[in-house]
């Protein structure tokens, strides 16, 4: 439990100096790459991003990396979103997080956005050129975890962003760490505390930048063109979550979770999200949750386009079973050394929605494996 503290205590001291500097009132709105911000995964999206204590596996790169080191083998998962139905934005997603060692687990994850097309104008043609272009925006993000004790997890991930429009680009890095405490005799009492898209100012170069203009020479009457580079930078939109969940078992095939999770954004106003699950035998599970942030039910001084409410299910169907001897079932190979443990492998789909105004909402739908 003492480890566990000392983790708490490091990363919120790291947030708040850097809080101290970029995180206040006057700079809101001037942070970038807000698509960090944005959760792509339909289990924990339907919870308002409110399990941030008991969120495990490839999703828990988003959320709290700690959390993929309770991976039992490996997981595949594949998730796309229709973000803002209207705005033809989408979203993909893809992860992967296996163990690699009694008590490490290592992950890769990739998001991609996907704009729409754009048309394209110039100074010279604001109404158009008559050709279109689309940006393309994705990140790259690379994770390892371990399992300190039976209770404390902690993990850190690395995360490579790239942004582009024609002539025009940027690329950086953030770091996310994260720590979890589990408690009880099924472990149902969770804490987390998760740092999340810490780094150096982005910066967009290129030649989209140069301003070209013409400039009449007074006493030769001819005309000069002369170019302006600049650059364009900006902060990364740094983020500390603390949160906390409980498990209530009613039995060995109902489980009813609450959870809650308290945001503190460097640019957006800070967020206080929660959530609730009710799981069927471990194969259903239902959520809703709300995310809340200041104003959120004005319609004039809401900032968000997000309007708080949200839910989501999933159904998970087993593929395969090892049962042990005593139970009537065949081991084979290296699968016998380890008769004590069943090895399950299963299929999952999952969906989520996340109510908006404007737009009808974001849905989201996901695909996973566990082998």
């Amino acid at each position: 439990m003492k480890k566990f503290y000392k983790a708490v205590l490091l990363l919120s001291a790291s947030v708040l100096s850097f809080n101290a500097i970029a995180g206040n009132d006057t700079k809101r709105g001037q942070g970038g790459a807000t698509e960090l911000l944005v959760n792509p995964w339909a289990r924990t999206s339907g919870m308002a991003n409110s399990i941030l204590a008991g969120v495990n596996g490839v999703e828990a790169m988003n959320l709290n990396v700690a959390g993929t080191s309770y991976t039992t083998g490996t997981e595949v998962m594949f998730a796309s979103t229709r973000y803002l139905s209207g705005s033809d934005i989408r979203i993909t997603a893809l992860g992967l997080t296996s163990r690699v060692s009694e008590t490490g687990v290592m992950g890769i994850s990739f998001t991609g956005w996907n704009l729409g097309d754009f048309i394209e104008t110039r100074f010279d043609q604001p109404e158009g050129t008559g050709a279109t272009f689309s940006p393309n925006i994705f990140n790259i993000g690379m994770s390892y975890s371990q399992m300190f004790s039976e209770k404390i997890t902690g993990g850190l991930l690395l995360r490579g962003l790239f942004q582009s429009i024609p002539n025009a680009s940027a690329s950086n890095v953030a770091i996310d760490a994260g720590v979890q405490y589990r408690s009880g005799d099924k472990k149902q009492f969770k804490i987390g505390v998760s740092l999340r898209n810490v780094g150096p100012r982005m910066i967009y170069r290129g030649d989209g930048f140069a301003a070209t203009a013409r400039i009449q020479d007074p006493d030769n009457q001819v005309e000069q063109s002369t170019a302006q580079p600049f650059v364009n930078s900006f902060e990364m939109p740094a983020t500390l979550s603390i949160g906390t969940s409980y498990d209530f078992y009613f039995n060995t095939q109902n489980r009813l979770t609450l959870a809650g999770t308290f945001q503190s954004n460097s640019y957006t106003q800070d967020e206080y999200n929660f959530g609730l699950e009710y799981g069927f035998n471990d194969l259903f599970m239902l959520r809703t949750g709300f995310n809340g942030q200041n104003n959120v039910f004005s319609e004039t001084d809401r900032t968000s386009l997000n309007t708080g409410l949200t839910a989501g299910f999933s159904v998970k169907a087993p593929l395969d079973q090892i049962f042990t001897k005593e139970n009537g079932g065949e081991l084979e190979g290296t699968e016998a050394a380890d008769a004590t443990k069943p090895k399950k492998r299963f299929f999952t789909i999952d969906y989520s929605f996340r109510s908006s105004n404007p737009y009808n909402g974001t849905h989201s739908v996901g695909l996973s494996f566990n082998f």
